[in-house]
């Protein structure tokens, strides 16, 4: 029988855990309020469930409930050895089956994008509406790693060939950053994206909230975060021509992280998309900013 766990952690945030059928546990947090339009969040690479309070006061607007699940290996999530893309989706099914959703809205934002599109692709019969901001797109043999800054480059061609290479150039260096001085990385992050992302990754709610999700992120290690770069950096298991599902798509225009060249690939290769390229707005700036006006149209359509 599926269980389910109610602990507490810093600020008052409120975490669950749910035993999945084969043993692990699957952590995740509820925002916004308890018995609104359901909608799941998946979150960055890195991330956790905590990105999910980001969205806490647009989701109370528009009387939603924000459920936002650790991926395996981050946060409070067992760790899933062999894991593939589309396992997520049964992950998801089991979610919402312990909260009794009989369908629910998916948005995947930064690195969480592959996830809602496997979804998309794997449980149609679930999903009522899908969202993808500043989402990444599919990185093999489609050249759009040459779009990103070097250092994200490296690290996918890393996750491909020479995974033991990037935990020890990659993994191993963030994770100390990680747990000893969150703040700093933060601080890193603002300071190479600049701009409107720079002031917005300052505001002191979201800081404090942002510091929290990179140790709440690096919990277990980097176990999480460098399967998820294998996981992308190779074929997803589907094809995005076989989503019929309808896609909303929000990319900033000056984002750096991942550039609009992602979000417009998705747009062509979906058979049915809407991209909207949102003008002054980055990668970190677009999903806090504009969070009221996309949960908006999750409400009203």
């Amino acid at each position: 029988m599926l269980s389910v766990a109610i602990l507490l952690v810093s600020m008052s945030i409120e975490s669950r855990i749910l035993k999945l059928p084969d043993g692990r546990q699957l952590g995740y947090c509820v925002a916004g309020v308890e018995s609104g339009k359901p909608i799941f969040t998946f979150h960055g690479l890195p991330g956790s469930r905590l990105e999910s309070y980001l969205l806490d006061s647009a989701a109370k607007k528009h009387n939603v409930t924000i459920v936002t699940p650790d991926r395996p290996g981050y946060g409070l999530s067992s760790r899933q050895a062999k894991r593939t893309l589309l396992d997520w989706s049964e992950d998801v099914a089991h979610l919402a089956d312990a909260l009794g959703l009989e369908s629910f809205g998916v948005i995947g934002v930064s690195g969480g994008a592959p996830c809602a599109l496997s979804c998309s692709y794997s449980i149609p019969q679930r999903i009522d509406k899908v969202g993808i901001i500043c989402g990444l797109g599919p990185l093999y043999e489609t050249g759009l790693t040459s779009h990103m800054h070097w250092f994200a480059s490296v690290g996918f061609y890393l996750a491909r060939q020479l995974p033991w290479l990037l935990k020890i150039t990659y993994g191993l260096p963030v994770m100390a950053l990680a747990k000893t001085y969150p703040a700093l990385m933060l601080d890193i992050i603002a300071l190479v994206n600049g701009g409107v992302d720079r002031q917005v990754l300052n505001q002191s709610k979201v800081r404090e909230m942002l510091v929290l999700n990179i140790q709440e992120a690096f919990k277990q290690g980097t176990a999480g975060a460098i399967q998820d770069m294998q996981l992308y950096s190779q074929e997803w298991g589907f094809s995005l021509q076989d989503i019929q599902s309808h896609i909303d798509i929000w990319h900033g225009s000056t984002d750096k992280v991942v550039p609009i060249a992602h979000g417009q690939y998705l747009h062509d290769c979906l058979p049915d998309s809407t991209l909207n390229i949102i003008p002054n707005q980055a990668h970190f700036s677009l999903p806090i900013t504009c969070a009221e006006t996309i949960l908006g149209e999750f409400t009203n359509s």
